[in-house]
């Protein structure tokens, strides 16, 4: 199995962002139960877990660390891969420090949000996220690869962020 680059797995998820329809319903929580995802939260990280999959196809265990997905390529090898999805922009702080505090090559936060509000708040949430960066003062080298994305049900509202 040829070796998949850092930069070919960012891109590789966008695109798959990028084609993941989402409708209103996707957005509504059924079950107000504390912990309980809207269907768009489980949409994207399925979307992540299937690109995974068909890459490292033999490894059954998808979280770890309290973190929506991570991507491993032997069942105790290091994680290649960490994300968190988040459906309102308050948890940004929670998901940037679990992201922060695992050792992944490439760590990805996604906001999936029906808000009207959805831009502004992506653009807070990079604040928060630079705020805290900077306060841990961790060369790239040992941080890894930390990508943003925002998902709508807009295609024209797609945004992909480089933060380090």
């Amino acid at each position: 199995m040829a070796e998949t680059s850092e930069k070919e797995i960012i891109n590789d998820i966008e695109e798959r962002l990028k084609k993941l329809d989402l409708k209103e319903s996707d957005f509504q929580k059924e079950d107000k139960t504390p912990g309980v995802k809207a269907p768009g939260h489980d949409k994207v990280v399925n979307v992540i877990r299937d690109y995974w999959d068909e890459k490292h196809p033999f490894i059954p265990v998808y979280s770890a660390h309290g973190i929506d997905y991570v991507g491993r390529k032997t069942s105790q090898g290091l994680i290649e891969l960490a994300v968190e999805v988040d459906s309102s922009s308050w948890r940004v702080r929670d998901s940037c420090m679990k992201l922060a505090d695992i050792r992944a090559k490439d760590k990805i936060w996604i906001y999936v949000t029906n808000s009207e509000t959805a831009e502004e708040n992506f653009e807070d949430a990079l604040r928060d996220i630079d705020i805290i960066l900077r306060i841990r003062n961790e060369p790239k080298e040992t941080f890894g690869n930390f990508v943003a994305f925002l998902k709508t049900r807009n295609p024209k509202d797609f945004k992909k962020v480089i933060i380090c």
